[in-house]
């Protein structure tokens, strides 16, 4: 079960009330988190950053109409979907879900601290394997691993059942852990969206 964050219940409630400064608290905290989701979207940097700003504007020119209980990470990452999806239609593009695969592998920090080839060489290797995996499944891994997000709350924003969302993760991992049988079965997968 995910803990409740107190500091997201107040803020949300100001937001409600039209506070200033709670806007700027859920932007400085979640827009990493909405700019990785947006380009998993949309190629164009620009286009994710003008959506999140687009999403924050919303907040304010809805927030008599925004619901009282949520889970707001959830909310902004709905949201931003929503946004994108409405703004691309608007273009008449269409929408794939992206993951792009560096071509040199930027490893985080603690995989600098480790420094050996072989843990390279076994994520660029993950790097590979995620990408053949269908645009739903990489959304859903993407979403469980990178994001924290409940299968509920998954589901949800993917407009499917929690089941077939359990089962889209599962057989993500099943075919992940076949295809490198030599990850543990711990692995945390997050590394891989970085």
């Amino acid at each position: 079960m995910k803990s409740v964050d107190f500091d997201d219940i107040v803020h949300w409630k100001k937001i409600i009330e039209g506070d200033i400064d709670s806007y700027k608290f859920f932007y400085e905290k979640y827009v990493d988190d909405l700019f990785s989701y947006g380009k998993k979207f949309l190629s164009d940097e620009e286009e994710v950053k003008d959506a999140i700003h687009d999403l924050f504007i919303d907040l304010y020119s809805y927030k008599s109409k925004l619901s009282k209980d949520i889970t707001v990470k959830y909310y902004l990452l709905f949201s931003l979907k929503n946004k994108i999806i409405a703004n691309t239609k608007k273009k008449a593009f269409s929408l794939r879900f992206q993951h792009d695969i560096p071509g040199n592998v930027d490893l985080n920090q603690e995989e600098k601290c480790i420094n050996k080839e072989s843990d390279a060489a076994l994520l660029k290797r993950m790097h590979l394997e995620l990408d053949k995996l269908p645009d739903r499944q990489k959304e859903a891994v993407y979403l469980k691993y990178s994001q924290n997000l409940t299968y509920e709350e998954i589901a949800r924003l993917m407009g499917v059942n929690t089941a077939t969302c359990r089962t889209l993760i599962y057989r993500s991992i099943k075919q992940l852990r076949k295809s490198l049988n030599e990850i543990p079965l711990s692995t945390n997968f997050e590394f891989a969206f970085k």
